[in-house]
């Protein structure tokens, strides 16, 4: 993980002492909250501790710091009220509603487990205010809104998620316009609601209990990994592509058989994609079901990409 705060460290050093940025910032009376410049040493500690395992995350997206939050402490979603119980020696006590509903995520999951399973982000690394309020990237100057938002994409390269999580309706609509123009390469799940609005009321207890089943779901099939089969793959395949119809146990099997007839045939031999001369091979075997051999070929190619996360 210290390769994503250099790459933060690089853009606060290219970005945000540009003058003509700064000097579009001041125009429109819009201060960038430093809690990551300022903090520095205390992120590379809690990155260090709290990331310390290998593997491959889930990745909550939110918007940009708050003044409160990560806008003081430089740490995605944590406050420093949070960050005391999980570090030693933080005696701050500065608090914020959305750090607290993700801090109680965090208390019911365990920080380890926790942190094993999920990587914490924002689309833009830096907060804003102004007039002492908070506002976010969307409201920015437009040229100024993808200067803020692109190093998401390339800190996206190195942290390698399974998938993104986008934790607003903005942040979705953004992450899809960059999956649209072929700039971000990872999958997205299903929206979450921002974590300040699961903080307020009822609504607390109603998505924590979202929040955590996803979580605790993502760490039961990461575990499976290692020991999956490719028939196991293709009974989970819905829960891991998010948004895709379940595979019955019946049309499982068959998938499977129909790997297997391609494999006894040669006509597949562990190739990462189905070429010209797999699919006329396919073609002339099985005229009548054509379309389900390559289909297979494609669901296996997605089971040998998973396997390599376990």
């Amino acid at each position: 993980m210290e390769s994503v705060i250099n790459l933060h460290i690089d853009f606060y050093n290219q970005k945000i002492t540009d003058p003509e940025s700064l000097q579009v910032l001041e125009a429109e009376n819009i201060k960038i909250l430093n809690g990551f410049h300022n903090n520095i040493e205390l992120v590379r500690t809690y990155y260090r501790e709290m990331y310390k395992g290998q593997g491959n995350r889930i990745v909550f997206c939110g918007i940009n710091p708050g003044k409160n939050g990560a806008g003081k402490t430089g740490i995605p979603f944590i406050d420093f009220k949070g960050l005391s119980q999980l570090l030693p020696d933080i005696t701050n006590q500065d608090s914020e509603n959305s750090a607290q509903f993700i801090m109680s995520v965090i208390s019911e999951i365990g920080a380890e487990k926790f942190h094993d399973c999920v990587y914490m982000t924002n689309l833009s690394w830096f907060g804003f205010t102004r007039h002492g309020s908070n506002i976010n990237y969307y409201e920015l100057p437009k040229h100024l809104q993808a200067t803020f938002t692109d190093s998401f994409i390339d800190e996206m390269d190195l942290v390698q998620p399974t998938f993104i999580v986008p934790l607003s309706e903005e942040v979705e609509k953004t992450l899809k316009q960059m999956t649209a123009e072929g700039r971000l390469k990872h999958p997205l799940a299903k929206r979450l609601p921002h974590p300040y609005y699961c903080s307020i009321g009822k609504n607390v207890e109603i998505y924590r209990k979202n929040y955590v089943d996803l979580i605790n779901e993502y760490s039961v099939s990461h575990k499976e990994i290692a020991k999956m089969k490719f028939i196991d793959y293709l009974k989970m395949r819905h829960t891991i592509k998010l948004g895709e119809r379940q595979i019955k146990e019946l049309s499982a099997e068959q998938y499977n058989n129909r790997l297997i007839n391609l494999q006894k045939r040669k006509i597949y031999n562990g190739e990462l994609t189905v070429t010209d001369e797999m699919q006329k091979r396919i073609d002339e075997h099985y005229k009548d079901a054509s379309n389900n051999y390559p289909r297979a070929i494609k669901y296996y190619i997605e089971f040998v990409e998973y396997s390599k996360q376990g």
